[in-house]
């Protein structure tokens, strides 16, 4: 994970700017029943790679026999799978500058060096804000109108 995000630059348009300098995320992943379904991705939190190096020196991960302990109570400030999706797909995570065939081929050099390996690239021809606005559009929840409050007459000064 190092590597890849050594490949992110820093952004020099508006629509590459990212919520933190990290370009990658650790996903401590919990199976319900203890077995894993193939038709669904495993329920778990997502960590960025920062945060994580934070939470292995705090005595808050710490557990009773001097191990680490990733758990959602300890890490609170880890992202559920839907709020995750929602910064992917607004473009608010990942690289910087870095092409398809870079983390291409990264991925195929960790898979023969025998590493599982999952990566997912986007081939459609929509801008930046295109995406935000049709990510948007599609959300399950509207945001409310705001009004402007003005205070009676005999409230003003």
């Amino acid at each position: 994970m190092e590597q890849v995000s050594q490949l992110s630059s820093k952004p020099a348009r508006s629509h590459e700017w990212r919520l933190s300098t990290d370009a990658c995320f650790l996903k401590f992943a919990h199976w319900r029943n203890g077995a894993a379904s193939g038709s669904e991705l495993a329920h778990g939190m997502y960590i960025p790679l920062s945060y994580a190096r934070v939470l292995l020196e705090d005595d808050c991960t710490l557990g009773p026999k001097g191990g680490r302990i990733f758990s959602y109570e300890r890490a609170v400030g880890y992202l559920v799978g839907s709020e995750f999706a929602e910064l992917v797909k607004l473009g608010r995570v990942g690289t910087v500058g870095t092409s398809v065939e870079q983390l291409r081929d990264f991925g195929l050099q960790r898979a023969r060096e025998g590493y599982n390996v999952m990566l997912g690239f986007e081939t459609s021809d929509e801008t930046p804000r295109e995406r935000a606005v049709r990510a948007r559009s599609r959300s399950a929840k509207k945001r409310p109108k705001v009004n402007a409050y003005s205070p009676p007459a005999s409230q003003q000064q």
